[in-house]
């Protein structure tokens, strides 16, 4: 039997580490940028980033197959759904109405946009013409759509928000460099979270990359997106088109994020689902770590 302590940990740990690290991915890019780290905009980021993946805990119904005691610890009672909502839409939009107090409106916007994507990711609110009937879809019902999407949020939005708050291009060819490593990185690490949840994807007609080409088929089809990106940033770096730095760091992280997604595929080492999200998760919170090193070169 699950004890409560850990459905609690199971349950709650994803969210603030990957609110934890969006934090640490913008004091990353601060750094890189060598400005002064803004703890507001840090913070604040924190706790959007939490309540978007919170909504995505509470409505995500594929966990009532692949992680029955997570779903119920959210969705356990009416009362207790309707709790998590409320927080979740206070943490989502509480953010935007601070930084428009404190006239930081390109900030806001930016928080905006990013708090209306990841309700439109998890809840059915976009609206497509089908055989002369609207229905009402999200992010994630569209195949492929909803990677590119999580992955370009990730690897963006922090380096914009840096960019944008040091009067920085964030189209700089360097800044670009990063954004594509995170992207890159980003893409494998979701793909490789959704083959856990094949099995209830199927079942929900959830048609993610797993799904449509089986978890071995796209072990190879990301092996080939991580291998033929290092190429790419290693000959810019042959060429000198960026600095040996940069391409020992984006090289390294995309290394980094296509190794750990190994244990998912193939079950060499006996990890919990948690564990392994975590591990998979992981090039989240070590990249900006090395990307603010660059503060010091």
């Amino acid at each position: 039997m699950v004890s409560r302590n850990s459905v609690v940990f199971n349950a709650m740990l994803p969210i603030i580490y990957l609110g934890g690290a969006a934090a640490v991915q913008l004091l990353g890019a601060e750094f890189y940028l060598k400005s002064r780290p803004n703890w507001i905009i840090i913070a604040l980021f924190f706790i959007v980033t939490a309540g978007i993946y919170l909504l995505n805990r509470i409505v995500d119904k594929e966990d009532k197959f692949n992680n029955l005691p997570r779903w119920l610890f959210f969705n356990g009672t009416t009362g207790r759904t309707y709790f998590w909502i409320a927080l979740a839409g206070i943490t989502l939009f509480g953010p935007v109405v601070l930084l428009v107090t404190l006239q930081s409106f390109d900030s806001a916007l930016l928080f905006a946009a990013v708090a209306f994507i990841g309700v439109a990711y998890s809840v059915k609110i976009l609206p497509i013409l089908l055989r002369k009937k609207i229905i009402w879809i999200s992010l994630k019902d569209i195949p492929l759509l909803k990677t590119i999407v999580v992955s370009a949020i990730w690897a963006g939005t922090s380096l914009l928000l840096a960019a944008v708050t040091t009067n920085n291009n964030f189209f700089r060819y360097d800044i670009l460099v990063v954004f594509a490593t995170f992207f890159v990185s980003t893409f494998c690490s979701t793909v490789t979270s959704d083959v856990k949840d094949i099995e209830g994807d199927r079942i929900r007609k959830v048609y993610t990359l797993p799904v449509l080409l089986g978890p071995n088929a796209t072990f190879r089809l990301l092996s080939a997106v991580s291998i033929s990106s290092i190429v790419v940033i290693a000959l810019l770096g042959l060429y000198k088109v960026i600095s040996f730095q940069l391409t020992f760091f984006s090289c390294f992280c995309i290394g980094w994020a296509g190794l750990t997604m190994i244990p998912q595929y193939f079950k060499i080492l006996p990890l919990s689902k948690t564990s392994i999200e975590l591990l998979v998760d992981s090039h989240l919170m070590l990249s900006p770590i090395g990307l603010a090193l660059f503060y010091f070169v």
